[in-house]
């Protein structure tokens, strides 16, 4: 068939259209490639920056294995006596700490007129309902963390917790709890389903078996039934909290203090994973990716290694003969040599492990997510779904800072030179007791090898036949006593090591249930009182992290959590503004621990005070609310503090305001009936003057469709 000069050529144009498309293919080509180098830029930009600050603090890290080591009571295992004191100082401290979760007082945010909107304490009775919830929630896991934190921070000087947020948001962050639910199953069945269709020579090489590969369908199978039968909670709501080992946070270095840690520009946590787990929790990777990951081992016979007293080569005491890097690679429950650390070789099936580090930068406002070795994002960055006034979900117990040390000290390392000399005291003893038992001498000469022998294998007050040498010998002059020197026990006293330790560490004698010294009940009085001193102090620290801990799940709680949620966890007249912006909590409410709940019941000493308060309380309640009925707002509040002030005098630190009677419901300023306003008959003021309602919402803080009059909610199921 014949074309005319301006009929456009078939052939032409679909060889134009091919080379256009292959020229669109390679640009695009050119263009990812160009987008994995960037990406894999920035990646080892901020690895370089996480690893030079590993390195700054790798002094410290050595110092906690040190640290546990002596708190476990294997620093040195070749002493004759080896009394782990340290270990007792520390679990009697975390018993007192932090003896159960602390009870959240949340109330109406203070005003110039001290009234509020009734809105208000509804919102502040809900919001204090809502966090003693998600804390004290079956999945919750506040207690077992938060006792580790503390005594994480007494072993090794800091102590790490990090708070997350279970919803339907999408950006989750990587967390050390598993959680057990359909979230895992779900990733971990798109990981199995994932290998079983890929080609990746990496996935089929792992199951080469007609064996192996029936496995992984049976696996993949039973996580279907799993997920269609609804086994198990879909999807909870709910707080988690994860203990985080101190070496596994990086905090960077633009702070000097530990202390300041949410002024820094990022924080970086280490989580570790199976190849299986890291590919289900990362779904973004693949096989091949992880090929130039760095693979980890976990470290085993650690504590059976005895640390060397001498220091030397880098000024810390204990492993003396190690290399900085080894020192603190004894910290790591996990090394990436399976040497490293002086343990040894391990077994050849030991499992893998990868590291993801997972980076909060406070200045992007992004939280970025690698495996170490991987050119990769495990998770693309993204912002957290739920914002909060603080950014990090970490937080910090230290309890024993020191002025200009980036890092704080621990009970531990106050403790453990005393703790060397009272084992060296207790060792040199028993070899002593053991050098002075009483022996017989004979002369051998005199006696036959067969009459010796039985003398040496004889125990006690036997009658033993023997023939001497020399039969008309004199018996007495073949035996002696053996010399025994005598040793003064009093270089062996530790009453002045056990002094210097319980002045250090405030744990008394009689709270480790044995009094070898009698004191006098002054004594034993002032001890109590020192003691109590002590642990205020510290759980003061304590109490200050919780109450942080509080107003981050409070803030969680409003972006995640909505009516229907609050109905379901607190009742159905829950006051819940969902989605109101978590600056105008602060001025809605204010959150509190209530001080002095995180610790055992009250000693016999406080019971007594309590005694003499209680009637004096009861009193001065009467008087409060008379003063109330009659108008005299003035004596009421002097009232008030006048309990205040008692309790604080007599060092009891309830609350007072769960024993005082709430004040009643005033008219707003300008209200009908209000005292000295238009309205006020007292006041010759007109009556019936319409006033402003004492219902009106302060500003914007609530909501429009949440000022209106309440209605009651319907009951709304928890999901299936």
């Amino acid at each position: 068939m014949l074309h005319s000069g301006n009929e456009p050529n078939p052939g032409m144009l679909g060889a134009v259209d091919a080379g256009v498309q292959a020229a669109n293919v390679e640009a695009q080509g050119e263009a990812e490639a160009e987008a994995r180098q960037q990406e894999a830029n920035q990646i080892e930009a901020i690895m370089k920056a996480y690893n030079d600050a590993r390195s700054f603090d790798k002094a410290a890290r050595a110092q906690y294995a040190i640290d546990r080591r002596y708190a476990a009571g294997t620093a040195h295992i070749n002493w004759a006596v080896s009394a782990n004191l340290i270990g007792s100082f520390i679990d009697i401290l975390v018993s007192f700490l932090y003896a159960r979760n602390p009870d959240v007082s949340v109330k109406k945010a203070p005003q110039v007129d001290n009234r509020g909107t009734k809105q208000q304490e509804e919102f502040a009775r809900t919001m204090e309902l809502m966090i003693s919830t998600l804390w004290r929630s079956q999945t919750s896991t506040l207690k077992g963390a938060a006792q580790k934190m503390v005594r994480s921070t007494l072993s090794v000087g800091v102590g790490w917790m990090k708070a997350t947020l279970l919803c339907k948001g999408t950006n989750m962050p990587q967390m050390q709890t598993q959680l057990n639910d359909q979230r895992n199953n779900i990733a971990q069945l798109e990981a199995e389903r994932e290998q079983l269709l890929s080609d990746d020579p990496l996935y089929a090489g792992e199951a080469q078996t007609p064996e192996e590969i029936d496995e992984q369908l049976l696996q993949m199978r039973e996580l279907e039934e799993s997920l269609s039968a609804k086994m198990e909670v879909a999807l909870r709501k709910a707080m988690v909290f994860d203990f985080v080992r101190a070496e596994d946070i990086q905090v960077s270095l633009d702070v000097t203090d530990l202390a300041d840690y949410k002024s820094a520009n990022w924080i970086a946590n280490a989580i570790y994973r199976t190849k299986d787990d890291t590919l289900a929790m990362c779904p973004r990777l693949t096989a091949q990716d992880l090929v130039g990951a760095t693979c980890y081992y976990q470290r085993n016979n650690r504590d059976l290694q005895p640390l060397d007293d001498i220091t030397k080569l880098t000024g810390l005491p204990g492993m003396s003969g190690m290399s900085n890097d080894m020192q603190a690679a004894q910290a790591d429950q996990f090394v990436s040599d399976k040497s490293a650390g002086g343990t040894g070789p391990v077994d050849e099936n030991q499992i893998e492990f990868y590291k993801i580090v997972e980076r909060w930068n406070r200045v992007t406002g992004f939280i970025e997510t690698m495996v170490e070795g991987c050119k990769r994002w495990a998770v693309e960055p993204f912002q957290p779904d739920y914002p909060t006034t603080r950014f990090y979900p970490y937080f910090l117990l230290v309890l024993f800072p020191v002025d200009g040390s980036r890092h704080p000290q621990s009970l531990t390392w106050r403790l453990f030179k005393l703790m060397d000399e009272y084992n060296s005291s207790r060792s040199s003893t028993r070899l002593t007791r053991d050098r002075a038992v009483p022996a017989t001498l004979f002369n051998a000469s005199g006696v036959p090898p067969e009459e010796a022998k039985k003398i040496q294998q004889s125990v006690q007050q036997e009658f033993i036949g023997i023939n001497p040498t020399d039969p008309a010998a004199d018996i007495t002059k073949l035996f002696a006593a053996k010399p025994v020197a005598v040793a003064d026990m009093r270089l062996f006293d530790t009453t002045s090591v056990l002094q210097d330790m319980e002045r250090i560490s405030g744990v008394q004698e009689a709270l480790q249930s044995a009094v070898t010294t009698e004191k006098t009940a002054t004594e034993a009085e002032i001890q109590q009182t020192g003691f109590a001193s002590r642990t205020t102090a510290d759980r003061d620290m304590l109490e200050g992290v919780l109450t942080d801990l509080a107003n981050y799940t409070g803030e969680l709680a409003l972006g995640g959590l909505e009516h229907a949620d609050a109905v379901r966890m607190v009742g159905m007249k829950a006051f819940w503004p969902y989605g109101m912006a978590v600056d105008d909590l602060l001025t809605m409410v204010e959150i509190t621990i209530q001080a002095g709940t995180t610790g055992k019941p009250k000693a016999a000493g406080d019971r007594d005070a309590w005694a003499t308060i209680m009637p004096m309380l009861k009193q001065t309640m009467v008087e409060i609310q008379l003063a109330e009925q009659q108008g005299n707002l003035p004596l009421a509040l002097a009232l008030r503090e006048l309990i205040r002030e008692t309790l604080v005098r007599l060092g009891d630190d309830s609350d007072p305001e769960r024993f005082i009677p709430a004040a009643p419901e005033l008219p707003a300023v300008g209200a009908p009936g209000a005292p000295g306003m238009p309205g006020d008959p007292a006041a010759g003021g007109p009556a019936g003057d319409p006033g402003v309602s004492s219902e009106a919402p302060i500003g914007d803080l609530v909501a429009p469709e949440l000022s209106a009059p309440a209605v009651e909610a319907p009951v709304i199921a928890p999901p299936a």
